[in-house]
């Protein structure tokens, strides 16, 4: 019976953690893409949020890092946005 309640309790954690991970990958994709008019993608798992897209220049692509780690400031951020000269 012990080791039932573990079992449930290790699923509980897991869930509320990718939960949290979906609200947060979705919040951050949302404020990319309509506050800053950026097109971006965002990937959060484990401890990393990852930041994917095109953007015009060094500035844009560091300004989507900024809000990345004030909205995940317990997160890695691995930003693979790419700088592009449209």
């Amino acid at each position: 019976m012990l080791r039932l309640v573990v079992a449930e309790s290790s699923a509980e954690n897991i869930n509320q953690k990718s939960d949290r991970d979906i609200v947060l990958a979705v919040s951050l994709e949302r404020r990319l893409q309509c506050d800053m008019q950026m097109s971006a993608r965002v990937h959060v798992s484990d401890d990393q949020v990852q930041l994917f897209g095109e953007v015009a220049s060094w500035y844009r692509k560091q300004q989507a890092q900024e809000l990345a780690r004030e909205l995940a400031p317990q997160y890695r951020i691995r930003n693979d946005i790419r700088v592009t000269n449209a």
